[in-house]
């Protein structure tokens, strides 16, 4: 049900001009790019948080959250911020990113 609908959608919105489209084909563009990034970029960023909340972070490197023994972690409208502002600090490097692949035709930018 969830994947006809947002097919359609995504007709839709790629026939009409909508303006801030292109913030969203810079992330099509290079989705590996932006996955590969994103992941060390949170994770730093949970490291700093531990830090300055005075939590020692050593849990977050020896074990998965599931058997975490220390309860750690944030609302959901927090996490949604977060999450919004790497979206938008990632965005200059993948633009960059994307330009160079428009630039130069190597085959290996084509894989990342």
């Amino acid at each position: 049900m969830t994947l006809g609908p947002s097919i359609l959608l995504l007709s839709f919105m790629e026939k009409i001009s909508v303006p801030g489209k292109s913030f969203f084909i810079v992330f099509g563009r290079v989705p590996l790019f932006y996955y590969l990034l994103h992941v060390p970029v949170i994770h730093l960023l949970a490291v700093l948080i531990a830090i300055a909340t005075g939590v020692n972070p050593d849990f977050m490197f020896n074990s998965f959250s599931f058997f975490w023994e220390i309860d750690w972690g944030y609302s959901l409208v927090v996490v949604y911020f977060v999450w919004v502002v790497v979206v938008i600090a990632l965005y200059p490097v993948c633009s960059l990113y994307k330009n160079l692949k428009d630039q130069r035709k190597y085959k290996w930018l084509g894989y990342l």
